[in-house]
């Protein structure tokens, strides 16, 4: 029989809240980019096709950062790069929603990118459980 994992002074719940917080930033952001983006072109005076480096560029700098958001928190702590990366997120979504150019959008899209990396990567080694994180990768959840 296993120990149950440490959640910390908190407790569960306040885990699962600040972890799915953290994952929801991303959902919503992606729908709320995807709605926005006709609406950017008109403001903008570009087509709307003028706008794929404003998804492209995030996509770009969140896969080539994987593995440096988990080593921040292997190095710094879990818990700060998370408040980190949530916290850089949601300053630099606001800057990206009141650029005045489609170029500093995209600028803060990438910014956007590295700081959500830095959360997701804490929030899904939170979620797979203890077995996961101690190396049972591959056994049957049974």
């Amino acid at each position: 029989m296993t120990a149950p994992a440490q959640v910390g002074r908190h407790g569960p719940v306040a885990v699962i809240v600040a972890v799915s917080l953290a994952l929801v930033t991303a959902v919503i952001d992606y729908y709320a980019l995807t709605v926005a983006l006709p609406a950017m072109a008109d403001d903008f005076g570009v087509r709307p096709a003028a706008l794929h480096w404003v998804i492209t560029a995030y996509l770009l700098a969140f896969a080539s950062l994987t593995i440096i958001g988990g080593r921040l928190g292997d190095a710094f702590g879990r818990r700060r790069v998370l408040i980190l990366g949530v916290s850089i997120f949601g300053i630099a979504s606001a800057a990206a929603g009141l650029a005045p150019s489609e170029e500093i959008v995209v600028v803060f899209r990438a910014i956007q990118a590295p700081a959500r990396r830095c959360s997701s990567r804490w929030a899904s080694r939170r979620c797979r459980g203890p077995s996961a994180r101690r190396g049972a990768r591959g056994r049957s959840a049974s």
